[in-house]
């Protein structure tokens, strides 16, 4: 699935069943660091069984995400990868490259 904005993977998980927590973001702020944070923070206290990160690369997402104790989040691009990741560890945030 291809999504053109945020509030398109909000409505598609929606519609799976997933209950979703909009962290905030793009387009506002550019400290997009203390958002993987708080996102990993929420998943490494358990009120959250998983954190979805997007930004340009993913690499700063990711960096900012592992600095929490407790998490490995990955940059995944396609379903396999997402798959092996989620099966090595039940903390997990994952991080997908996304650009306008």
């Amino acid at each position: 699935m291809a999504f053109r904005t945020e509030a398109g993977h909000q409505a598609v998980l929606g519609k799976q069943g997933h209950s979703v927590s909009d962290f905030g973001a793009f387009p506002r702020s550019d400290r997009l660091s203390d958002y993987a944070q708080a996102v990993a923070h929420a998943v490494a206290q358990h009120q959250h069984d998983v954190g979805i990160l997007l930004c340009t690369s993913g690499v700063g997402m990711s960096i900012a995400a592992n600095k929490v104790p407790g998490i490995r989040a990955a940059l995944v691009s396609d379903e396999e990868t997402a798959l092996m990741a989620r099966s090595t560890t039940t903390r997990m945030s994952f991080v997908l490259a996304a650009s306008d």
